[in-house]
C-alpha cells in the first residue's frame, strides 16, 4: 500500500473530525430529529456516530484495501473463537492500566494550574439504551479506527520504515486524532498495545476486539459507579483537588507501582505472544526499506498533524480558562 495514500487517510480522518466536531454534527441531528421526531437521544447518537465513522474511517478504509489488494499485508485474518476471549479479558487490563497513566497525568495537569475538561460518561438507562451506546461508545470507534490506524497506518509504515517504528508512529497518529491534552499518555500507550496485539496476533480483528471491549468496559465500570451511593464525606472528597483525592504523595506513590506491574504485566505478555510467533511461525520485524521517505510521502501526515496542533491548542486554551 503505498504510504502517501495511507497518509492522506490520516488527514481525511483529521479533517473529518475537526469538521464533524464544530460544524457538521449541529445540522446533522437537526436534519435526523426533522425526520424521524421519536428518535430518542441514544439512537440518535448512533445515527450521527455511524454517519461520521462510515464517511471519514470505513469508507475510505475499505476503497484503500480493496483497491490496493492489501488484505493479506493489513493482516485482515481470522482469529480463534478462544484467543478473542483471552483478547477481551486482557483488554480489562489495559483499561486499568490507562485509569491509572490518566489519573497520574490529570493530577499533574491540575497541578500546573490547568482546569481539567469534564469527562465523565453519562451512562443510558434501560436495557435498550445500554445496547445503543455500547454500540456508538464501543462497536464503531473500535472496529473503525482499528481499521485505519492499525490496518491501513501500520502496515503502509511498517513497509517504510520497519515494523517497531510503525507501531509508535500508528500509535502517536491514533493520539493525535483524539487532540485531547488530557488523554493524550494513556491514547498513546493504547495504540501502542493495540499496535503489537495486531502484530502478536497477526490480525487486525485482535485489534478490533480489543479496543472495542475496552471501550465497552470503560462503560460498564462508569455505570457501576454512577450506582454507587455517595455519602456527605465523598461529596466533601469530590470538592479538593485531584492530589488530595488521591491521598496525597502516598496515593501517587500507589497508583505509580500499579500502573508499573500492569504495565510491566502487558509487556510480558505481549512478549510472550511475539517469541511464540516467532518459535513457531519465524517471525522477524520487518526492517523497513533502505532508501527512506520522500517528502510526497509525508505530506498529508504534515498537513494531518497541523490541523491536530490548532486543536490541541484550542483545547489547552480552553483548559487554560480561555473558553469561560
Amino acid at each position: 500500500m503505498p504510504l502517501w495514500q495511507a497518509n492522506s487517510l490520516y488527514c481525511l480522518a483529521v479533517v473529518g473530525l475537526a469538521a464533524f466536531g464544530l460544524w457538521l454534527s449541529a445540522p446533522i441531528v437537526r436534519l435526523l430529529q426533522g425526520m424521524f421526531p421519536g428518535m430518542g437521544s441514544e439512537a440518535l447518537s448512533l445515527a450521527v456516530n455511524a454517519l461520521f465513522y462510515g464517511a471519514v474511517f470505513f469508507l475510505p478504509a475499505a476503497w484503500l484495501t480493496r483497491r490496493c489488494g492489501a488484505k493479506e499485508r493489513m493482516r485482515l485474518k481470522g482469529l480463534s473463537p478462544v484467543g478473542a476471549l483471552i483478547i477481551a479479558a486482557l483488554a480489562l487490563f489495559g483499561v486499568l492500566l490507562a485509569n491509572d497513566v490518566a489519573s497520574l497525568w490529570s493530577i499533574l495537569l491540575e497541578e500546573l494550574g490547568l482546569a481539567l475538561p469534564d469527562t465523565g460518561i453519562e451512562v443510558a438507562s434501560g436495557r435498550g439504551g445500554l445496547v445503543l451506546q455500547a454500540v456508538t461508545m464501543g462497536m464503531l470507534p473500535g472496529i473503525c479506527e482499528e481499521l485505519l490506524c492499525r490496518g491501513v497506518l501500520l502496515s503502509a509504515w511498517e513497509e517504510a520504515r520497519g515494523t517497531r517504528r510503525a507501531v509508535c508512529v500508528s500509535a502517536f497518529l491514533f493520539m493525535t486524532m483524539h487532540a485531547s491534552i488530557t488523554g493524550a499518555p494513556s491514547q498513546f500507550l493504547l495504540g501502542w498495545i493495540l499496535g503489537w496485539l495486531v502484530v502478536a496476533a497477526d490480525s487486525l480483528f485482535a485489534g478490533m476486539i480489543f479496543h472495542t471491549t475496552y471501550n465497552v468496559w470503560v462503560l460498564v465500570l462508569a455505570g457501576w459507579l454512577s450506582s454507587m451511593p455517595v455519602s456527605p464525606e465523598e461529596e466533601a472528597l469530590a470538592a479538593q483537588s485531584l492530589f488530595v483525592q488521591c491521598g496525597g504523595w502516598e496515593g501517587v506513590i500507589t497508583i505509580l507501582i500499579e500502573a508499573a506491574m500492569l504495565g510491566w504485566i502487558c509487556r510480558m505478555l505481549l512478549r510472550i505472544a511475539l517469541r511464540r510467533k516467532a518459535a513457531v511461525e519465524g517471525w522477524k520485524p520487518l526492517p523497513g526499506r533502505a532508501e527512506g521517505i520522500r517528502m510526497r510521502e509525508v505530506s498529508f501526515v504534515i498537513a494531518g498533524l497541523a490541523i491536530c496542533a490548532l486543536l490541541y491548542a484550542a483545547d489547552l486554551w480552553s483548559m487554560l480558562g480561555g473558553g469561560a
